[in-house]
């Protein structure tokens, strides 16, 4: 009996460690399988995830898609524009990415992705919309165009030109907008660069000149640009400064007035009465327009010329008298200032000759038949 009980429990003992290895290797192939299910690329976690991720970005594409057919209803049927586009991704996606889109005339083979605002998912823009256009252009004629609006035009070398509009409709002279910057610079009196001009350069002669002929010179520049960058929209074009209806308008009487003549002598009288042009208080009309718009100050901060002329006086209070022949022009703050161009003095003849080179702001009367589309929130000028 005591043989027997020895030998049972050798027996026992040896199935109890058995059990308990298998037991343990059993766990440790579960504790395996279930790390893996957890973990990895595709694990339930993972794919909890992705379910998450996808249900989210599934929602911006119906929601977005929901708009888009919205948008196609109210327009009756018609195709949706780019513009109509752009405005719904906007409300989704990141707005950089959506204005830089090189939209295609069909959707369905673009390849570009789009950042959604929630979550930052990318989502390509055929899974949105996968169409075409309706390429209508909006025009709208220039005569809904109101005082103080902002246009813009493509010139020649494809820059944009901004402009302001300074009489709209409502006025006789048709519309005429104005442009916000300088363009360039004209040089008047002894250096004035005009082709025509009189004397030679750097002389009293070809100051004189510059002076008689400013506001046909100043409109002169400002028409030649017309024909170079607007011809097809704008149907004239003038300095500002210049009277908007008749803006070639010049006194062409000869100087001469009995309060100047009472201070200066005979000798002024018999030289040099005869060659100059009496003024122009041309600019008044713009001036007060351009100061109620606030515009008076060009974007750029140039002094700029007016179409508009001068005669002043003024003595040393004991020897001589002397008058001075100017140029209206803006300062670079915005305020009116006048340029001389000659000096004439009683004792010395011409003893001033000047020179001055300031921009130019174009007026151009647009073609009745011309318009302009809204693009990106903006006017643009179009035939």
């Amino acid at each position: 009996m005591k043989n027997y009980t020895k030998k049972y429990l050798k027996v026992s003992n040896g199935i109890t460690l058995i059990a308990l290895v298998i037991t343990i290797i059993v766990l440790l192939i579960l504790a395996g399988i279930s790390i893996s299910m957890l973990s990895g690329d595709n694990s339930i976690l993972q794919r909890a995830t992705d379910a998450k991720i996808n249900t989210e970005k599934a929602s911006i594409i119906e929601q977005a898609r929901t708009d888009i057919l919205a948008q196609i209803a109210e327009n009756k049927g018609e195709n949706i524009s780019k513009e109509q586009l752009k405005s719904i991704l906007n409300t989704y996606f990141d707005e950089n990415e959506v204005n830089l889109l090189n939209l295609p005339s069909d959707t369905s083979t673009s390849a570009e992705e789009l950042t959604s605002k929630e979550g930052n998912y990318k989502i390509k823009l055929s899974e949105i919309y996968s169409g075409y256009f309706d390429e209508k252009v909006v025009k709208s004629s220039v005569a809904n165009l109101n005082d103080g609006d902002e246009v813009v035009y493509i010139d020649k070398d494809g820059n944009e030109i901004q402009c302001i509009v300074l009489y709209d409709s409502s006025n006789t002279y048709g519309v005429q907008i104005m442009t916000l910057n300088t363009i360039s610079n004209v040089t008047l009196g002894m250096n004035d660069t005009s082709q025509n001009a009189e004397g030679t350069k750097g002389s009293a002669t070809r100051a004189r000149w510059s002076f008689n002929n400013a506001i046909d010179t100043l409109n002169a520049y400002a028409e030649a640009y017309r024909l170079e960058n607007l011809s097809d929209i704008a149907s004239a074009a003038r300095c500002v400064g210049s009277i908007p209806n008749n803006p070639s308008s010049r006194n062409t009487e000869n100087f001469y007035t009995d309060d100047y003549m009472y201070r200066i002598n005979s000798r002024w009288d018999d030289n040099y009465k005869d060659k100059y042009e009496s003024d122009d208080s041309n600019y008044t009309e713009d001036i007060t327009k351009m100061n109620t718009l606030g515009i008076a100050k060009s974007n750029n901060n140039n002094p700029y010329w007016l179409a508009s002329r001068e005669i002043s006086w003024g003595d040393d209070g004991q020897y001589e008298t002397w008058v001075n022949f100017n140029v209206r022009s803006i300062d670079s703050t915005g305020s009116l200032s006048k340029s001389v161009l000659v000096k004439v003095g009683d004792a010395y003849g011409e003893v001033g000759r000047e020179n001055r080179s300031y921009g130019v702001r174009p007026v151009f009367t647009l073609d009745s038949s011309s318009h302009y589309i809204e693009e990106n929130g903006r006017k643009k000028l179009v035939e």
